[in-house]
């Protein structure tokens, strides 16, 4: 009875690892919701160099975002080519 269980454990597993995320990808997707709140604040305040530091951050972000896309592309592509 216990050999029976555990494909289904190793099934779960290896689920799991497919939607694990890239932490480039998260952390991007934050710097940039962090920028843009940052440039919309100082627009209203009249910040100018706030307002640059918020696009600056907006744009970080999104690049981040890339990095981690690619990455979990790779990921994804290695472990179709694995099975």
């Amino acid at each position: 009875m216990l050999f029976r269980t555990r494909p289904a454990i190793l099934q779960a597993t290896v689920h799991f690892q497919e939607n694990d995320v890239d932490k480039n990808r998260t952390e991007g997707a934050k710097n940039q919701a962090k920028g843009s709140m940052k440039e919309a604040a100082s627009k209203v305040t009249g910040n100018k160099s706030g307002e640059i530091e918020g696009k600056i951050q907006k744009n970080v972000g999104k690049a981040q975002k890339e990095v981690g896309k690619a990455a979990d592309e790779s990921r994804s592509d290695a472990r179709k080519t694995n099975r």
